[in-house]
C-alpha cells in the first residue's frame, strides 16, 4: 500500500496577530486601555481636564459641591490684589461721609452697608468680614463699641428660583438697645473699621464718618418707634390662683 506523505508547517503566529493587538488602545475598542471609563488615567472620565469625575463643572473631584464654581457672581473687576469698597444706598462710603441709621424692614433700627470686592479667588462662596463702629460718647454696646459684628458675605452665584436669593450680601449693624432716642447721635463723629479676610490675609479700612440719625419725614421711622398703648389686663374668671 502506498504511503501518503505530507508536511506540516508550524508557525508562531506573532507576526500579524500580535501587531494587530499592539495597534489596539483598548480591548474594548473605545480608546480606554484600562476599561474603567477613564481614557487618560487622570481620574476624570469626562476628559475635560478639570479633575472632576462628576462632570458638573465645579472642579471638585469629591463631588460634594465645594469646589471652585465656574464663576464668582459676587466679585467685581478691579485691581489684581484683594480689595473692597463700601457704599450706602449706592453712594460711596468714604472718610467724611455720613453714615445713616434707618428703620429696617424687620422693625428694628439698623445701619446697612453694601460691600463690593474682588482681586482674589475665595476659598469658598462666603468671604468673612468683621465690622466695628465707634460713636463718640455712645460706645455702650456689649463689646465696648457702639456696634460690632461678624459677617459672611456671599460671592457665589445664587439660584433665584423663588424670585429672591436668601444669601447675605450686606453688612447690617444694630445700635445698642439702651439708647432709646437715636436722634441723639445725629451729627456725632464716628469711626468705622471694616476688615475683610481672604486667602492672602486680612484687608482693613478705617473711615472717619459722621452719623446721620434723622428721619427724612415723619413716617420713615414710624415702623420702628411704634409703641403699643398700655391697656388693663383681661380679667380671668374663676377663683384666684393660690400662692
Amino acid at each position: 500500500m502506498p504511503l501518503l506523505m505530507g508536511c506540516v508547517v508550524i508557525g508562531t503566529g506573532t507576526d500579524n496577530n500580535d501587531n494587530a493587538d499592539d495597534n489596539e488602545d483598548s480591548t474594548t475598542g473605545d480608546g480606554d486601555p484600562t476599561g474603567d471609563g477613564d481614557p487618560t488615567g487622570d481620574g476624570d472620565p469626562t476628559g475635560d481636564g478639570d479633575g472632576d469625575p462628576t462632570g458638573d463643572g465645579d472642579g471638585d473631584p469629591t463631588g460634594d459641591g465645594d469646589g471652585e464654581p465656574e464663576e464668582w457672581c459676587g466679585l467685581q473687576d478691579g485691581p489684581d490684589r484683594p480689595w473692597f469698597t463700601l457704599d450706602q444706598y449706592g453712594d460711596p462710603l468714604e472718610s467724611g461721609s455720613d453714615l445713616a441709621v434707618e428703620c429696617g424692614f424687620q422693625g428694628f433700627f439698623m445701619i446697612e452697608i453694601d460691600p463690593d470686592l474682588g482681586g482674589f479667588i475665595p476659598d469658598s462662596e462666603y468671604v468673612p468680614f468683621h465690622v466695628v463702629l465707634d460713636v463718640d460718647g455712645y460706645n455702650v454696646g456689649p463689646s465696648g463699641h457702639f456696634a460690632e459684628s461678624d459677617f459672611d458675605i456671599f460671592v457665589g452665584c445664587c439660584d433665584d428660583y423663588y424670585g429672591y436669593c436668601y444669601e447675605p450680601y450686606s453688612l447690617r449693624l444694630y445700635p445698642p438697645d439702651m439708647i432709646d432716642d437715636l436722634s441723639v447721635i445725629h451729627g456725632v463723629p464716628a469711626q468705622l473699621t471694616v476688615t475683610m479676610t481672604g486667602p492672602e490675609g486680612p484687608v482693613e479700612q478705617t473711615l472717619d464718618v459722621q452719623m446721620w440719625a434723622m428721619a427724612e419725614d415723619e413716617y420713615d421711622w414710624e415702623f420702628c418707634t411704634y409703641e403699643y398703648p398700655d391697656v388693663e389686663p383681661l380679667p380671668i374668671g374663676g377663683s384666684p390662683i393660690p400662692d
